[in-house]
């Protein structure tokens, strides 16, 4: 008697299953740097100074839902020695911050980024770092997506 007990449990739960809502769609953004680094203090010495550097990002929406990208910016990543990438946690949002950026459905939006690279990444030339943004879907809840940069190159 049991047994038939958990057999029909198991049979009303694979039946409920199939029977829930289908997961809603989820927002697919890629970030593309546009422009070369732009050093944000004069040459100094012949080298430019890394304190600060601006470049400009196109963010694109390839899905067919809206995608919200969190108001703080990005959090740089910078190229380990060994070829790993790490974040750069004592810096986690752009210079001035900002609001939520929205992008409909197949959208695409440009803009300037000013920065703060961490201090490892200076030590090495030519140093490599990335954006990493965090972004959620419009209408669903649970964790940020991520969506990173390809490298870029300060020396």
């Amino acid at each position: 008697m049991a047994a038939r007990g958990i057999v029909a449990w198991l049979l009303a739960g694979v039946i409920a299953t199939g029977c829930r809502e289908p997961t809603a769609p989820h927002a697919s953004l890629s970030v593309a740097v546009v422009s070369d680094p732009i050093p944000g203090s004069s040459f100094v010495g012949g080298a430019p100074n890394w304190n600060t550097f601006s470049v400009d990002v196109v963010v694109r929406n390839e899905s067919d839902v809206a995608a919200e990208i969190a108001p703080c910016g990005p959090q740089l990543e910078y190229e380990s020695p060994a070829g790993e990438w790490i974040a750069d946690a004592s810096r986690m949002c752009a210079l001035g911050g900002g609001g939520t950026i929205e992008l409909p459905p197949r959208s695409e939006r440009q803009w300037r980024e000013t920065l703060v690279p961490p201090p490892l990444t200076v030590t090495g030339s030519p140093a490599h770092v990335r954006l990493l943004y965090w972004y959620a879907t419009v209408g669903v809840s649970g964790l940020a997506d991520e969506a990173r940069s390809g490298p870029i190159e300060l020396k």
